[in-house]
């Protein structure tokens, strides 16, 4: 295996030109819904370059095989900025990135930026997030029955049904957490922000996308 630095990225972003055509280049993660979203259908060429260093960005700082992870190990701010430095974002006269990098794609408070993490997120543990989305689930079918009222004559065989749920939930409830940690490591802010979607049984197959699981990208 090659010492260079990234070269154990799953998609190499830093041996390819920046303004070359990312969706030809990375066929196994364009080939996505959440990618072609992310790009849209304009054919504005500056757009796509600044898309492109969006790419750069996200895989610097979420493939797992990142040699940022080891160079910030403990503070993830730095190793952000580390990454919008690789990925080619340039710091204003006060050293500074820009608002929109720093509040919108830092924070990841931007949908489709969010939706592209998440893709690649899935594609690097697809098992980890499908065991995530069927877990999520039971849990909330279970929640759902055990709001249901108690039937009158029946009083102890439920509460101890009700008991059996609770059991079952705190279980799926301690499961979720080893499997998030899992899955997002430390990116929390990510964590937070997907946390405001709950999967439900109606969402559920949607969020597991079209093709469930993710194919697993290879070094």
């Amino acid at each position: 295996m090659s010492d260079e630095r990234f070269s154990r990225l799953h998609i190499p972003v830093h041996s390819i030109p920046h303004d070359a055509d990312y969706k030809k280049a990375f066929p196994s993660i364009s080939k996505y819904p959440e990618f072609e979203k992310f790009y849209g259908g304009s054919k504005n060429e500056a757009l796509r370059i600044s898309r492109n260093a969006l790419v750069r960005y996200m895989v610097y700082l979420y493939d797992y095989n990142s040699d940022l992870i080891d160079e910030h190990p403990s503070n993830l701010l730095e190793r952000k900025e580390a990454g919008a430095v690789e990925a080619g974002f340039k710091r204003n006269s006060h050293n500074r990135f820009g608002i929109t990098l720093r509040e919108k794609i830092f924070a990841v408070k931007d949908p489709k930026f969010r939706s592209l993490v998440k893709m690649f997120l899935k594609v690097q543990n697809s098992t980890v997030w499908t065991e995530i989305v069927v877990t999520r689930q039971e849990l909330e079918q279970f929640q759902q029955i055990r709001f249901k009222p108690v039937v009158e004559g029946s009083e102890l065989a439920d509460a101890n049904k009700k008991q059996t749920l609770m059991n079952a939930c705190t279980l799926r409830i301690e499961r979720l957490e080893i499997l998030e940690k899992q899955f997002y490591r430390d990116h929390r802010d990510l964590k937070e922000a997907d946390n405001l979607e709950m999967i439900t049984p109606e969402n559920a197959m949607r969020l597991l996308a079209d093709e469930a699981p993710y194919h697993v990208l290879s070094n």
